[in-house]
């Protein structure tokens, strides 16, 4: 069974957390799955999901979300490190495998200039 914990420390989940990578922070969208991302002081990253309810129902939701975490898990080593991130998912995302999740999130990183060389 795959450990999808992650540190207290490493979870944006308060709505203003969240709300200030929206606000300050920049874009990156991709189709279903978009990235937003704001430098934070800290050496480590921090990492927040959202899933519109309009993706489907709460089974679908979850899912979508454990996919999501997964992918960010297995390369966030890969990252460079000093990020407030926000993961989104939209419409469509509930059709995607975890391999096609992984390569748009993969995507979003080389976009937002994340991925460490």
């Amino acid at each position: 069974m795959a450990n999808y914990s992650f540190g207290k420390e490493e979870r944006l989940r308060k709505s203003a957390q969240l709300h200030a990578v929206y606000s300050r922070g920049k874009a990156f969208k991709g189709q279903p799955i978009s990235l937003h991302v704001l430098e934070n002081a800290e050496d480590r990253n921090r990492v927040g999901f959202s899933v519109s309810g309009k993706t489907g129902r709460a089974v679908e939701r979850s899912r979508i979300r454990r996919l999501l975490r997964e992918a960010y898990r297995l390369n966030k080593g890969r990252l460079k490190r000093g990020w407030d991130m926000v993961i989104v998912a939209k419409v469509g995302a509930a059709q995607l495998s975890f391999h096609q999740a992984e390569e748009i999130l993969l995507r979003l990183f080389r976009e937002a200039n994340l991925i460490e060389e």
